[in-house]
């Protein structure tokens, strides 16, 4: 079922310092239309939730409902189908906490990774339309694998995803909040293995396709070290390289 939350006090008890925590086994916790204050007790929608959350016996659904929620906690060592994290609703989730779940996929809005060096073991899909956002420090995300499609990274110059499993790339725009620096050559990706044609496709494209304020534009180094296995892949800006148009192509 569903556990709608008028307010940030709704689990805790208005006044007090009394919680009432829950335990996922398989429902949704819901931020409802009115949970940005508490008239009671006036607090931001962010006010962290770790300790109204007991733990999970199934799998976990957070609906942000249009609002933008922060949860300081790792979410459960589950395995299989119980160890799913489920993002749906408009709005934004930020996690601070190292998601040991099995998978945490993001039906709806923003998951947004808040801390500057996250290792988690949990794999990351992104479905159409849905958001990734490492904005706001330079950041280091360690994920189990990354799927996504039609989807969106927000990055800062020098923001990182390494990827210890499987690297799925689908049409996926990158956004960066500043222009990277000119002949920087900054470490985006780094996964295991080669990474499939379409993949590279998408990656370079997506890449290709960054303008910055003076013009320049980006390109895509990938390269194998043989000793590793792993992939990095960087993104390059440099003065001499031109945007891809809508029918441009890339190898």
């Amino acid at each position: 079922g569903v556990l709608e939350a008028i307010g940030p006090h709704a689990l805790t008890g208005a006044g007090t310092k009394e919680t009432s925590p829950i335990t996922f086994a398989g429902g949704t916790l819901r931020y409802g239309t009115d949970a940005t204050t508490d008239a009671a007790n006036p607090a931001p929608v962010t006010t962290d939730w770790s300790a109204q959350v007991a733990g999970s016996t199934g799998p976990v659904s957070v609906d942000t409902d249009g609002k933008d929620v922060y949860v300081a906690q790792a979410f459960g060592d589950k395995t299989g189908a119980s160890g799913r994290l489920v993002k749906t609703g408009a709005g934004a989730l930020t996690l601070t906490g190292a998601q040991t779940v099995s998978v945490v996929v993001v039906e709806e809005g923003t998951l947004a990774v808040a801390a500057q060096a996250e290792d988690w073991t949990s794999s990351l899909v992104l479905r159409p339309g849905t958001s990734l956002t490492l904005a706001g420090t330079p950041s280091l995300l360690k994920l189990g694998g990354l799927v996504a499609t039609n989807a969106t990274l927000v990055l800062d110059p020098k923001d990182a995803v390494e990827v210890g499993g499987t690297l799925e790339l689908v049409d996926v725009k990158i956004e960066f909040t500043s222009a990277p620096a000119l002949n920087d050559a900054d470490e985006l990706f780094t996964c295991q293995g080669e990474v499939s044609a379409a993949t590279a496709r998408t990656i370079r494209r997506a890449i290709a396709k960054l303008a910055t304020a003076d013009g320049t534009h980006a390109i895509a180094e990938m390269t194998t070290d043989p000793g590793t296995g792993k992939t990095h892949i960087k993104v390059h800006v440099k003065e001499d390289l031109g945007p891809i148009g809508p029918e441009g192509t890339t190898t």
